[in-house]
C-alpha cells in the first residue's frame, strides 16, 4: 500500500469521524435546549403558562396542517385542564380548556385585548384586510343613537358564542339538534363501514352473538323468568276460580241467597263452569281435610249460619258468571 492510499483512507475516516462527531453534536445541544426550555425554565417561572414541548422548532407546521390535531395533543400533554402556550411563528398563543379559565378571560377585558388575538386568527385563516374592516367596524352615530346595545361583526360572534355554550336552554338545543345528531350519524356511518351487511354474513355467529346481541346466559335466564311468571299467571287464575266455585257451593242450598233475583232465570254457566274443574275434586268434596276431625267438618251442600254485623260488610267475589253477594 502507497502512502498515497494511506493518507486518502486517513482522510476519509477522518471525515466520517467528523460527520459522526457533528450529528453527536446536534443531538447533545437538542436535548440541552429542550431539558432547558420546558423543563427547568419553568421552575424559575412558576406564575406562567406551560409551553407545549416541541422538537421542530415552533409549532407552525403542525398548526398549519391540522390546528385541532395540535389542540388535541396539548389536551392531553395537559390533563389538568391547566392554560398552556403553544409557539406559531414566534408567537405564543394560550389555549384555554377549563370553563372557569374562560369565563375569567371574558370578564378580564382590562387586560386581555381579544379583538387584537381575533384578527390575528382571522389573518392567520386567509381572511382579506378589507373583510376585516367590515368585521370590526363600528356602527355610525345614527345606529348608535338607535340601538345603544349595537355592535360590530366581532363583538356580536363573540356574544352569540358566549349565550350558546352557557348552559341552560340554548346549550341544551345545540347539543340535542346539531351536535349529538352528527355525532351519530357519524357513528352510524363508520359502523356500517365496519360491519356491513355483507361483512356480517361471513362473520362466526358467535361472534355475531357477542357484539350485536345478548348471551345466551341471558337469554336462558330471561326464558325461565318468562316461564316461571306464566306459572304464577295460571296458577291465580285457578286459584280465583276455585275460591268462586267453592263458595257457590257451600251457599247454594241456603234459601237466604237467591243469586238469579225474582225475575231472573238461573244462569246455565254456573253448571258448566263447575263442570270444568277437575273430577278429583268432586270425588274428594265431601270428605273431611286430614287436619280436621270428621265431626267438626260440615258438608258442602249445607249451609252456614251467618252472624251479621252492621259495622262490616263482606263481600263475595265470583267468576264472571256470578254477581257479587254480600253478606
Amino acid at each position: 500500500m502507497s502512502i498515497t492510499t494511506m493518507i486518502l483512507f486517513h482522510i476519509s475516516d477522518l471525515a466520517e469521524i467528523k460527520q459522526v462527531w457533528g450529528v453527536a453534536v446536534v443531538v447533545v445541544a437538542l436535548l440541552l435546549w429542550r431539558f432547558w426550555r420546558f423543563t427547568l425554565r419553568p421552575r424559575f417561572h412558576p406564575d406562567d403558562p406551560k409551553e407545549l414541548p416541541y422538537w421542530i422548532p415552533w409549532h407552525a407546521w403542525g398548526f398549519l396542517l391540522n390546528s385541532n390535531y395540535v389542540l388535541e395533543q396539548g389536551r392531553k400533554h395537559f390533563p389538568s385542564r391547566e392554560i398552556y402556550t403553544i409557539t406559531v411563528f414566534r408567537d405564543k398563543i394560550c389555549i384555554v380548556t377549563s370553563p372557569t379559565h374562560a369565563t375569567e378571560v371574558y370578564r378580564n377585558t382590562a387586560n386581555i385585548a381579544l379583538p387584537v388575538m381575533a384578527r390575528k386568527l382571522y389573518s392567520w385563516n386567509g381572511v382579506f384586510p378589507s373583510s376585516m374592516k367590515t368585521i370590526f367596524a363600528e356602527f355610525s352615530p345614527e345606529k348608535q343613537a338607535m340601538n345603544h346595545r349595537a355592535k360590530n361583526v366581532n363583538d356580536m360572534i363573540q356574544e352569540y358564542h358566549r349565550q350558546q355554550l352557557y348552559p341552560g336552554d340554548n346549550f341544551k338545543t345545540l347539543m340535542i339538534h346539531n351536535v349529538l345528531p352528527k355525532f351519530h350519524a357519524s357513528l352510524t356511518w363508520d359502523t356500517m363501514d365496519i360491519f356491513s351487511p355483507i361483512t356480517v354474513t361471513s362473520l362466526p355467529a358467535d361472534l355475531v352473538t357477542s357484539v350485536a346481541g345478548e348471551s345466551e346466559e341471558s337469554r336462558a335466564q330471561c326464558e325461565q323468568l318468562t316461564r316461571q311468571l306464566d306459572v304464577l299467571m295460571k296458577g291465580t287464575e285457578t286459584c280465583k276460580r276455585f275460591i268462586g266455585v267453592r263458595i257457590f257451593r257451600a251457599t247454594s242450598s241456603s234459601a237466604d241467597y237467591d243469586l238469579s233475583g225474582p225475575d231472573q232465570a238461573p244462569d246455565e254457566s254456573i253448571s258448566n263452569d263447575v263442570g270444568s274443574l277437575p273430577d278429583t275434586y268432586d270425588q274428594h268434596r265431601n270428605q273431611s281435610p286430614p287436619d280436621c276431625p270428621p265431626e267438626e267438618y260440615e258438608p258442602a251442600g249445607e249451609a252456614k249460619e251467618v252472624e251479621v254485623v252492621e259495622e262490616q260488610e263482606e263481600i263475595l267475589y265470583f267468576p264472571s258468571a256470578f254477581k257479587n253477594i254480600k253478606k
